[in-house]
């Protein structure tokens, strides 16, 4: 009998999405302090710096490929088959990055299979979060709320997987000593996101296809070429609004807020003497990640299933813009403030 448990099948869908986003602070925390001397060593630091975010930022290439391969493949064989490689894929990218050897053991080929295995993980996630959440939301659509919320809860791995990441990557700094941590310590968290995404998989296998694509499948099979190319041809400028309306509030919290927050109180000590210590902005943005992650989604899907998408989106973009104003002028009025006193 078809195993149709949205809780299972939420469970199972959002582990592609913690990883993505654990894998989002622990590959940038490692190719800003570990990468450079490991796999890119130079006579200039900034260099290798310059190359290590480069291999780092190289992953986001293979997302819209990802996408675009997933997504054909969601649409024409099933969502569940879909979703089943992509965390093998993007499992074989992590595995990857924890083996390498360093630059120092194999040469030019350790930088080249960085950059290989960011290219697959990033093709493997590329087809993640639209599939996990079509897949959650057909999953259960014998409930309106229900599948909104759960489609929703995709989104909620963000903040879990930000808040593992960060918890496991100062643990194991902490603990070990830092060559230790440095040669091999860094590559056992790595290690630990590859398992999640193969019990991901594994727990995936064990669950049904959407029942709504099983009833759509003898279409499906009539239909002419690639439903994504399809797409893509007929609805390219909505799908295109879209997408820039959806990168608008990741790239306001993830390079606004998580990027320049830290230079802003860098700033502010050094021209009113106010030192804040990095640890304390470390848990302002992870507290702000995890509560956000966490409200966000839920709230998102239950007032999308009463006023509709389109006006939940424009209410979401227009009170990250207000709220996000709102936070640095409250920033700016308190470090003021104490500097006064």
């Amino acid at each position: 009998m078809p195993n149709y448990s949205v809780v299972k099948t939420s469970i199972a869908g959002v582990v592609g999405t913690m990883v993505e986003f654990y894998d989002f602070f622990l590959a940038g925390a490692a190719a800003i302090t570990i990468w450079p001397s490991l796999f890119f060593p130079s006579a200039v630091p900034s260099l290798a710096l310059a190359l290590s975010i480069t291999a780092y930022a190289i992953s986001y290439i293979g997302r819209p490929v990802g996408a675009l391969i997933f997504g054909h493949f969601g649409d024409s064989l099933g969502r569940l088959s879909a979703l089943i490689w992509t965390l093998l894929i993007a499992s074989i990218g992590t595995i990857g990055i924890a083996l390498v050897p360093p630059y120092a053991s194999i040469g030019i080929i350790a930088p080249a299979l960085i950059i290989l295995f960011r290219i697959l993980f990033g093709i493997g996630i590329g087809g993640e979060i639209g599939g996990a959440a079509t897949w959650i939301s057909e999953i259960g659509n014998h409930s309106k709320l229900r599948a909104l919320w759960s489609g929703g809860f995709v989104q909620f791995g963000g903040s879990m997987g930000i808040a593992l990441s960060t918890g496991l990557f100062t643990l194991t700094a902490n603990l070990l000593p830092s060559s230790a941590f440095i040669n091999w310590g860094w590559r056992l968290l790595f290690g630990v996101g590859a398992v999640m995404l193969i019990l991901g998989s594994i727990m995936r296998y064990r669950l049904s296809e959407s029942p709504i694509f099983l009833q759509q499948k003898d279409k499906i099979k009539q239909r002419q070429g690639s439903p994504a190319i399809l797409a893509l041809k007929k609805k390219w400028k909505t799908i295109l609004f879209l997408a820039l309306i959806a990168m608008y509030t990741p790239i306001t919290l993830a390079g606004v807020i998580q990027s320049f927050l830290p230079s802003y109180f860098r700033a502010l000590e050094l021209q009113h003497g106010i030192h804040v210590p990095p640890s304390l902005i470390t848990e302002i943005i992870l507290v702000g990640s995890i509560t956000g992650g966490t409200i966000g989604p839920i709230l998102g899907g239950v007032l999308s299933s009463i006023i509709g998408r389109r006006k939940t989106i424009i209410i979401a973009t227009l009170g990250t813009a207000i709220l996000l104003y709102l936070a640095f002028l409250v920033y700016s009025r308190v470090w003021s403030t104490i500097s006064c006193i």
